[in-house]
């Protein structure tokens, strides 16, 4: 009978295996998402993703755009090529949007100046 250790799992004489940072990995990823959020935090970029209340059409960014109801990539990059909108009404002049799906965005968005 042999006493070899098949499973590659530490036996109680031999020492846990770490990573050459002495860190276990899920800490590592754990501080880069930190510093990620972090990052990003300082930059702007959470205020903008995060937005609250109604949404300029006329400002914001596609990522801004597709977060509304039943808007998708194309329909956003659609409603940038078409700016500036004078009315939210306006905006059935873009691709993919007609009246139900205005209805829907109705309270969502605004339209101001830049």
């Amino acid at each position: 009978m042999s006493t070899e250790n098949h499973d590659n799992s530490p036996t109680p004489d031999q020492p846990k295996p770490t990573t050459i940072t002495g860190l276990a990995p899920w800490k590592i990823i754990v501080c880069v998402l930190i510093l990620a959020g972090f990052g990003a935090w300082k930059m702007g970029l959470l205020d903008k993703l995060t937005h609250r209340g109604p949404l300029n059409v006329n400002t914001a960014t596609i990522e801004q755009l597709v977060a509304l109801p039943d808007v998708n990539e194309a329909i956003a990059e659609d409603i940038v090529k078409k700016r500036p909108f004078k009315t939210v009404d306006e905006l059935v002049k873009v691709k993919g949007i007609g009246e139900k799906r205005l209805a829907k965005l109705r309270d969502k968005v605004v339209v101001a100046d830049k």
